[in-house]
C-alpha cells in the first residue's frame, strides 16, 4: 500500500467524524444542552478563532515527527477531548471542552492534507482529498439519520465512536517525516520561518482573499441545519442538502489536475468569490427546497475552487520542507481565525436576524473578492516566486 493511500485512509476516517460534527454539533448543543445561538457560536467557532495560535504551533510541532507519530498522538487526544465534551456540566465547561476537541480536529485535517501531498501516489492529492470529502458526505447522512432516529442527543456519542476508527487508521498512517527531522531549526525557529513565508506579498494576498471567502461558510456551518429545521425540512433532507454541496466539491477535487491545467490558482479563487456572493445572497431569502438544492451546487465554487486555488499557490511557491507548516498556518488563518471571528459573530446574527444573517456572509465575500483582484494584480507584476 502506498503512503498516499495510508494518508487517504486517515483523512477519510477524520472526515467521516467531521461530517457528523459540522452540521449537527450545533443541534446537539441547542437541543441536548440548551445553549443559545451566541453560546453555540463560541463553542463551535472558538477553536477556529484560536487556530491563529494552535495552527502554527501544531504545524511546527508536527515537523519534529513522522506522520504516524503525529496521527496517533492527535487521535488519542481527540478521543479524550470529545469524551470530556460529552460529560461537561454547564455552558462554560462545554465551551472549554469544545475548544479542545475542535482544536484537535482542526489540527488533524491540514496535517492529513500535508501527509497526502508529501506522499508518493497513487492516489493523487486531488483524488485522495476527494475521498475524504466522500466520507464527509457519509458522515453527514449518518448524522441526519441519527438525528431523525435517535434524536440530537446521539450526535456526540456517535462522534466518540468514530474517533476510535480514526485512531485505527492513524496506526497505519505514513511513517515518512512531516519535516526535516535532521534540520537544525528549533521549534521557535520553525514558527518564525512559517510566519516569514506569509510576509511574501503573493502568499499574504492569498491569505487575505481566501480567508474571508472561507469564513463566509461560518453562518452556514453553524446554523443552516437549525434554519432548515425551522423551515420544516427533515434531518434526511438537511443531509441531502449538505451532500449536494459536497458532491460538487468532490467533483472539483477529483478533477483538480484538469482545473490546474486550464485555470491559474488566482482565477479559481476569483470564480469561488463570485459563486460565494450568489450563494449566500440566495440562501438569505429562505428559498424553497428546489432553489436551496440549486444554491448548494455553488459549494463547488465557494469552497472547493477557493481551497484548490490556495493549495496550488502553496504547492507552487513554497519549498517542500516548508509545506507542512505552510499548510497548517494557512488553514489556521483562513478556516481558523477568519472563520472563527465570523462564526462567533454568526451566533449573534442568528439570534437577531435568523436567516437574513446570510447577508453578512455576502458582504464578507465581497471583501474576499476585492483581495482576490489584488492577488491577481500582484501575480501579474511580481518578480518570480515573490
Amino acid at each position: 500500500m502506498t503512503d498516499a493511500w495510508r494518508a487517504t485512509f486517515l483523512l477519510g476516517a477524520a472526515y467521516l467524524a467531521f461530517g457528523i460534527c459540522l452540521p449537527y454539533l450545533p443541534l446537539w448543543l441547542e437541543s441536548a444542552r440548551g445553549l443559545s445561538g451566541e453560546q453555540i457560536g463560541w463553542t463551535v467557532f472558538g477553536a477556529s478563532l484560536g487556530r491563529v495560535i494552535t495552527g502554527p504551533i501544531s504545524g511546527a510541532w508536527a515537523e519534529q515527527f513522522t506522520g504516524r507519530q503525529v496521527a496517533l498522538r492527535l487521535t488519542l487526544a481527540s478521543l479524550v477531548a470529545w469524551g470530556l465534551l460529552y460529560i461537561a456540566p454547564g455552558p462554560i465547561t462545554i465551551v472549554l471542552a469544545g475548544f479542545v476537541a475542535l482544536s484537535i480536529l482542526w489540527a488533524l485535517l491540514p496535517l492529513g492534507d500535508a501527509m497526502l501531498i508529501l506522499s508518493e501516489g497513487p492516489p493523487s492529492f486531488g483524488v485522495g482529498r476527494a475521498i475524504g470529502s466522500i466520507t464527509f458526505v457519509g458522515g453527514v447522512f449518518l448524522g441526519g439519520w441519527l438525528k431523525d432516529a435517535a434524536g440530537a442527543g446521539s450526535i456526540v456519542p456517535a462522534i466518540l465512536l468514530l474517533n476510535v476508527l480514526t485512531m485505527v487508521s492513524a496506526a497505519g498512517a505514513p511513517k515518512a517525516p512531516l519535516g526535516n527531522l535532521s534540520g537544525g531549526l528549533s521549534f521557535a525557529g520553525r514558527l518564525k520561518k512559517a510566519a516569514g513565508l506569509y510576509r511574501r506579498p503573493t502568499l499574504l494576498f492569498m491569505l487575505l482573499s481566501t480567508g474571508p471567502l472561507q469564513a463566509t461558510h461560518a453562518f452556514y456551518y453553524g446554523f443552516s441545519a437549525t434554519i432548515w429545521q425551522a423551515q420544516g425540512f427533515s434531518g434526511k433532507t438537511t443531509s441531502a442538502l449538505w451532500a449536494t454541496g459536497v458532491a460538487v466539491e468532490i467533483l472539483m477535487l477529483m478533477t483538480a489536475s484538469f482545473w490546474a491545467r486550464h485555470l491559474t490558482p488566482q482565477r479559481l479563487i476569483l470564480i469561488g468569490a463570485i459563486g460565494s456572493i450568489i450563494r449566500w445572497t440566495g440562501l438569505s431569502t429562505a428559498p424553497d427546497l428546489p432553489v436551496a438544492f440549486a444554491l448548494q451546487l455553488l459549494h463547488g465554487l465557494s469552497f472547493a475552487a477557493v481551497y484548490l486555488g490556495a493549495v496550488q499557490v502553496i504547492d507552487r511557491d513554497v519549498a517542500r520542507d516548508d509545506k507542512t507548516v505552510a499548510f497548517s498556518l494557512q488553514a489556521a488563518l483562513t478556516s481558523g481565525t477568519f472563520t472563527g471571528v465570523a462564526g462567533i459573530a454568526s451566533g449573534a446574527l442568528y439570534d437577531s436576524f435568523h436567516v437574513h444573517g446570510y447577508l453578512a456572509m455576502t458582504a464578507l465575500a465581497c471583501v474576499g473578492l476585492l483581495f482576490t483582484l489584488l492577488l491577481m494584480w500582484r501575480i501579474a507584476v511580481r518578480p518570480e516566486r515573490n
